[in-house]
C-alpha cells in the first residue's frame, strides 16, 4: 500500500515518488532524497511503484539501527515490513542508495511472492543494491541520460548470464570520470 517514514515512535510521513520535503528532520530529508534518487532509474522506479502503488502492504521505514552496529535491517511482520535505516546518516549517498535499496528489495520480494529470507533473495538484493550505487557514484550532478543508459547497462551486466557486447559498449560510452 504504502511506504511509510517514521521519524517518531508514531508519527510518519507517506512517501510518493518524486516528493519534495520541506521539514527539518534530517532522517526523513535524507530518506526522501534517496527514495527519489533510486526512482530516477527505470528499475529502482519498478521497486518504488510495486511499493507505493501495487503493494498488499506497508513498509515502514524507521531511525533505527539493525541487530548489528551501525546497520541496516528488513523485518518482515504481519502486513509488511519494517526497515531500519538510521545508518544512512552516518555513511555516504552511494553507500545510502545501496543500503536502502537492497532492503527495499526485499520488500519487492516480498510483494512479488518470494520470501526474502533466503539466500536467493539475499544475492537477489545485494546485486540490485549494488546496480543502483554503480549507477550514482559515477554520475552525481551529471547528465541524467547517461546516468540511466549507464545504470541500466551496468545493471544488464551485473545481472546477466552471459556477456552483453551492447551493454558493455553503452556502459563505457557513459562512463564519466569527473
Amino acid at each position: 500500500m504504502e511506504i511509510r517514514i517514521h521519524y517518531n515512535d508514531d508519527d510518519y510521513i507517506v512517501y510518493a515518488p518524486g516528493m519534495d520535503y520541506d521539514g527539518d528532520n534530517k532522517f526523513v530529508s535524507t530518506i526522501v532524497n534517496t527514495l527519489n534518487e533510486i526512482n530516477e532509474l527505470e528499475y529502482g522506479q519498478t521497486v518504488i511503484s510495486r511499493l507505493t502503488d501495487d503493494a498488499d502492504n506497508i513498509f515502514s521505514i524507521t531511525d533505527d539501527f539493525g541487530s548489528v552496529e551501525n546497520s541496516y535491517e528488513f523485518r518482515g511482520k504481519e502486513g509488511g515490513a519494517i526497515i531500519k535505516a538510521a545508518a544512512i546518516l552516518s555513511g555516504s549517498f552511494d553507500q545510502g542508495v545501496e543500503n536502502l535499496g537492497h532492503e527495499l528489495f526485499h520488500g519487492y520480494q516480498l510483494e512479488m511472492g518470494q520470501s526474502p529470507f533466503s539466500i536467493d533473495s539475499e544475492v537477489g538484493a545485494t546485486l540490485f543494491g549494488k546496480s543502483l550505487r554503480l549507477g550514482f557514484s559515477f554520475y552525481q550532478g551529471q547528465d541524467p541520460q547517461a546516468s540511466l543508459q549507464y545504470s541500466q547497462a551496468m545493471s544488464n551486466l551485473l545481472m546477466a548470464r552471459d556477456f552483453n557486447l551492447t551493454d558493455f559498449q553503452k556502459a563505457v560510452n557513459n562512463f564519466n570520470l569527473n
